[in-house]
């Protein structure tokens, strides 16, 4: 089967900072009790056991009001699933991982579980073009799959967004304000083949997660395999460098949510960020608290960097302004997909993706929804 390359016409290429995950994976038990140690899996023959065990989920009524009453996708319903590999942003899970001779088979011998289970069902595996040849020996070995379709895209944060990629990889307009589900599309980490392939094979319930360090406040970039429910506090004790203040991000420089100590890993963390707070200079990252908020000089950089062709600054001021009518939904401020590129460029250090949010939640409470509004297209930056 022949790779295909989708075109993603926008987007933001960041440059790789200090303080990237390696390939390294060590094991780490924690001292305290683990409380949380495994997921409510039940061990039997049941595809859809393992996927609601990562809350697959179905708003009903895709042209209706949102509701907040979910439903598991049921298997019928299930057309396409994602295997996301793209590594876009200023750092990223190393899916070199799952590459390397420790777990290629395990991935591999996990898709073919799902292609399986779900021989219906078409698999799409995506990554950046530089990893193709890299790894040419695995991926040509995925590619004789049946069922089975390698592309490639380039790497261009917000890329990895499902709101951008499905429409880019599966040409599908994607329904703004509602799970993938909704249109029969699943995306899946590649870990989670991993543990696919355990589940059936092993008969062995998931326990442990790998989590990746990221971060110049590390003492090390390792990637950890821990239990289920480790409390963060015992991996900053172990690994996090002496006498500095940090800031501890999930997942995404770009939209992760901001940890404290007190948290516990959970099956929706796989990657750890530490970044010194407010610490100026240097060849890594900090959390860029240098200044305080300063007044819109509409300089056009939040334009500018919008992967779908909005003007943030001008959704901002509409919001900050009370002007929340009819008249912003027109100006697209459904299709913000929240990748906080506006705000990484702003010089004025102004909050665009929080007025954005309020006013979504402001004409939503006036029953001005996304249903009306969806994706239009990607914008060339």
């Amino acid at each position: 089967m022949k790779v295909t390359h989708k075109k993603f016409n926008g987007g933001y290429r960041f440059k790789k900072f200090e303080g990237q995950p390696l390939t390294k994976v060590v094991d780490f038990l924690p001292s305290s009790k683990v409380e949380t140690a495994t997921e409510d899996i039940t061990n039997n023959d049941d595809i859809m056991e393992f996927l609601k065990s990562f809350n697959l989920t179905i708003k009903k009524g895709i042209n209706e009001a949102l509701t907040d009453e979910d439903v598991h996708i049921q298997k019928e319903s299930i057309g396409k699933i994602i295997i996301s590999m793209t590594q876009v942003e200023p750092y990223d899970f190393p899916i070199d991982i799952f590459f390397e001779k420790d777990y290629a088979n395990d991935f591999i011998q996990g898709i073919k579980i799902l292609k399986d289970k779900l021989p219906n069902v078409q698999i799409h595996l995506v990554l950046c073009g530089d990893k193709l040849k890299k790894h040419e020996t695995v991926i040509s070995e995925i590619m004789n799959i049946d069922g089975v379709q390698v592309s490639t895209v380039v790497n261009k944060y917000p890329i990895n967004k499902k709101e951008l990629l499905i429409p880019t990889l599966l040409d599908m307009k994607y329904p703004i304000g509602y799970p993938s589900a909704n249109i029969g599309v699943i995306m899946m980490e590649p870990y989670r083949i991993i543990q696919l392939y355990r589940y059936y094979k092993e008969k062995k319930p998931t326990t442990h997660y790998m989590v990746a360090l990221a971060g110049l406040a590390w003492k090390d970039n390792l990637v950890l395999n821990l239990p289920l429910g480790t409390p963060i506090k015992e991996i900053t004790n172990e690994y996090l460098n002496e006498n500095i203040q940090v800031r501890l991000i999930s997942n995404s420089l770009m939209t992760g949510l901001t940890l404290s100590m007190e948290d516990k890993i959970d099956k929706d963390t796989s990657l750890l960020i530490a970044l010194p707070e407010g610490v100026k200079g240097g060849h890594g990252i900090d959390t860029g608290l240098h200044g305080t908020v300063r007044a819109c000089i509409s300089c056009g950089q939040c334009q500018n960097v919008c992967p779908v062709g909005l003007i943030p600054h001008l959704l901002h001021k509409h919001v900050e302004q009370g002007l929340v009518n009819e008249s912003l939904a027109n100006l697209r401020i459904f299709d913000c997909i929240e990748c906080n590129l506006c705000n990484y460029g702003c010089p004025s250090k102004i909050d665009l993706v929080g007025s954005i949010k309020k006013g979504k939640e402001q004409l939503e409470e006036m029953e001005i929804s996304h249903k009306d509004y969806q994706l239009k297209d990607i914008k060339e930056v």
